[in-house]
């Protein structure tokens, strides 16, 4: 059976630049700094056994603007903010309803909570394996 959706792209930015032509549903992966993606790193390092090149993710929501959780809430944050580190960009090819749906569940989430309790416990599956 075949599927008419595009296929997923991948995209590597390097520092200095910025992603051209970002759609709605696209997404970022990128290596941060600080507490919480050491923190990530050493969860997947201990449970999966290997180096965690990304650290975090953000959904594009509109051309240049970015939804992120980070440790003080989720966020909108301009694309450009990220023009000082690699990044890769995931063009998603999402269309029509599943865009619009992956841009309204994204907003719907701004202005909550996403502290050190959301962050402990999504690292406990990953630090007590099989408990």
């Amino acid at each position: 059976m075949s599927d008419n959706r595009p296929v997923a792209a991948v995209e590597v930015s390097p520092a200095g630049a910025t992603a051209a032509n970002t759609q709605p549903g696209d997404f970022i992966l990128a290596h941060r700094k600080g507490i919480a993606s050491f923190l990530i790193r050493t969860g997947e390092r201990i449970r999966l056994r290997s180096g965690a090149r990304w650290s975090h993710t953000a959904l594009v929501v509109e051309p240049g603007m970015l939804v992120e959780a980070l440790t003080h809430g989720v966020r909108e944050t301009p694309l450009a903010a990220y023009q000082h580190i690699e990044y890769v960009l995931v063009r998603t090819g999402l269309l029509g309803n599943d865009q619009r749906q992956a841009v309204r569940f994204a907003r719907s989430c701004l202005g909550q909570d996403y502290g050190w309790t959301v962050i402990v416990g999504l690292a406990l599956p990953f630090l007590t394996p099989g408990r």
